[in-house]
């Protein structure tokens, strides 16, 4: 009679809370450098969104072929889902940086608008301060 019994990592199942776990720790651990540096100072809720990109490819990667065992999660599913979770927020973060780029190009232009002599920021600046109001009139 053979009692052979299939080891632990043959037989269970990688699931989806692991996975994301596993490749968070793995992309998310090292100190952000170059362009995620840069975007992570103009993104306050960059981390939502890395954690949004993650589960997103490892839910299509689920429905598609699944993360099968333990064993063989790590031999063939890893990997490629990790390269592809970093690509997709190194894309994230160029898109978000190419945009801030863009805007600052322009700023000059609203700048000039906002503080002109009648523009919103000075409006305002004068109803708060007295900088830009005219000097009251002395009747002698």
């Amino acid at each position: 009679m053979n009692d052979h019994c299939e080891p632990f990592y043959q037989m269970h199942s990688f699931s989806e809370k692991d996975a994301y776990n596993d490749i968070k720790m793995e992309i998310c651990s090292d100190p952000p450098t170059g362009i995620r540096r840069k975007v992570r100072a103009i993104v306050p809720n960059i981390d939502d969104l890395e954690s949004e990109i993650i589960r997103n490819n490892i839910k299509s990667e689920a429905k598609s072929n699944g993360l099968g065992s333990l064993r063989g999660y790590y031999t063939f599913v890893h990997r490629p889902l990790c390269k592809k979770s970093l690509d997709d927020i190194l894309v994230m973060c160029f898109k978000y940086h190419r945009a801030f780029i863009k805007l600052i190009k322009y700023s000059h232009i609203y700048l000039d608008w906002w503080w002109k002599p009648d523009g919103p920021g000075a409006r305002r600046l004068a109803a708060t301060t007295l900088v830009g109001r005219r000097p009251p009139v002395l009747s002698t």
